[in-house]
């Protein structure tokens, strides 16, 4: 039986008060017009995390006295020839712009500049890789949850394990480690990067690190690229009484102690709360997405009883 132990519901104080160190953005003078907004929204395929995004979206838009403008879905049929719906993006009648998912972003985005109009990204696990030497201002909410706030759920749930390996690729996630390592030192927690070229050498490192951690934390990284690898390291880490930590439900399935699971709707909706605030007051929050931190109680019970057939 898995629990919910808490989740995290963002924006709803920004709609009112601006928030400090929140940086100055430019927005259209015609995005404050009177009547609805009209908002063209770009979605990168029809998969399931994106349109449960689109329809918390949507929902929040016709709150907020939006209107949705039909939403157009990329095709992967084209191959990544999308110049057919730049040309469409530049003849709407819309406000502002929102891309969903990452092959939309940088379609839109340029639409935005040429325009001249708002737009905001949602559902991209790392948007500064897409669009790295912009100059207009990239706004949004990206996939990746702080470090900081996952060491402090990681501590209140495993309050025992402290030390936690981490795979990653050498080309990934550095930034990420950088505010892990600080972070942990605060929570009496040390993080050990297990650095990795490709997924065929993370059972050979598997092995050898397993005895030196107490729980093992796994982020979204290229080197961890399919479910049997998830299984793989889900697993052997249990059977060797070594709790995991995931980043989706998946993770639960396989066995992890403990996931981050982000709630793909509530990002549809937060991202229509931040264009709504970006709108009215030309300025764009730090934002991280919802989520939910859920137990799974039956490892936990299983990792007990283990510890305690060891102090007999």
């Amino acid at each position: 039986m898995k629990k919910a132990i808490f989740a995290l519901h963002l924006l709803s104080a920004f709609i009112f008060l601006a928030v400090p160190g929140m940086k100055a953005i430019g927005a259209s003078q015609e995005s404050l017009q009177e009547g609805p907004r009209r908002i063209a929204v770009v979605v990168s395929r029809p998969l399931r995390p994106y349109m449960e995004a689109l329809k918390g979206l949507l929902t929040s838009l016709g709150q907020r006295r939006m209107h949705a403008l039909q939403p157009i879905t990329l095709s992967p049929e084209t191959q990544g020839d999308f110049r057919a719906v730049q040309s469409e993006l530049l003849r709407l009648s819309a406000d502002a712009f929102v891309s969903i998912g990452p092959e939309a972003l940088p379609l839109v985005q340029s639409a935005s500049i040429q325009r001249n109009i708002p737009w905001v990204y949602t559902m991209v696990l790392d948007p500064a890789k897409l669009v790295p030497h912009s100059e207009a201002t990239v706004c949004g909410i990206s996939l990746f949850l702080p470090a900081a706030e996952q060491l402090e759920a990681i501590a209140q749930t495993l309050p025992n394990r402290k030390r936690l390996g981490v795979f990653h690729s050498l080309t990934a996630n550095q930034a990420f480690f950088q505010e892990a390592m600080r972070h942990a030192q605060s929570l009496g927690l040390t993080v050990q990067p297990i650095a990795v070229q490709s997924p065929k050498d993370i059972p050979g490192r598997l092995t050898g690190i397993l005895p030196q951690v107490d729980a093992l934390w796994i982020v979204p990284d290229p080197a961890i690229d399919s479910k049997a690898l998830v299984e793989y390291l889900v697993e052997t880490a249990l059977y060797h009484n070594v709790p995991s930590i995931g980043y989706n439900r998946y993770f639960l399935e396989a066995g992890a102690a403990m996931a981050f699971v982000l709630d793909y709707e509530k990002i549809g909706a937060a991202t229509a709360a931040l264009l709504d605030f970006y709108l009215h007051s030309g300025r764009c929050p730090e934002t991280a997405p919802p989520y939910d931190v859920i137990v799974n109680e039956h490892v936990l019970r299983r990792l007990l009883d283990h510890s305690s057939e060891e102090g007999r």
